[in-house]
């Protein structure tokens, strides 16, 4: 259990912000500096399930490089609303290529090489 209770307003918001909004994984809110503060002050939570085996948690981290020119696309497919944001862009991206038949095609030769390598 963390240092915040089950109880708490933290655990209470959050807890109806997965539970109404399970899509969102993550709030942040930034409120106004006080008088005499140089910085705002933010409070920053982690709303969907904590759970990595939870639908839709069973996901890999993976760090990705990506040139101007990909990164483009990515927000080109966040602006027109097609993902909400890059990594759902990648998955995005992955699916319409595992969906190929030339993809199933590149899987079946992998699976021959395979044999043929325990043959040797």
């Amino acid at each position: 259990m963390s240092a915040v209770g089950a109880t708490s307003p933290y655990s209470i918001l959050r807890k109806k912000v997965a539970r109404k909004m399970p899509f969102i994984g993550h709030v942040q809110f930034t409120l106004p500096a006080q008088p005499g503060e140089r910085k705002h002050p933010v409070i920053s939570m982690s709303v969907g399930p904590l759970d990595r085996t939870a639908p839709g948690r069973n996901l890999t981290p993976v760090m990705a490089r990506l040139g101007p020119g990909d990164v483009e696309i990515l927000d080109t497919l966040i602006t027109a609303g097609i993902v909400s944001n890059r990594a759902d862009g990648v998955r995005w991206a992955l699916t319409r290529i595992r969906e190929r038949p030339a993809y199933t095609q590149l899987r079946e030769h992998i699976g021959r090489i395979d044999e043929l390598k325990a043959q040797l």
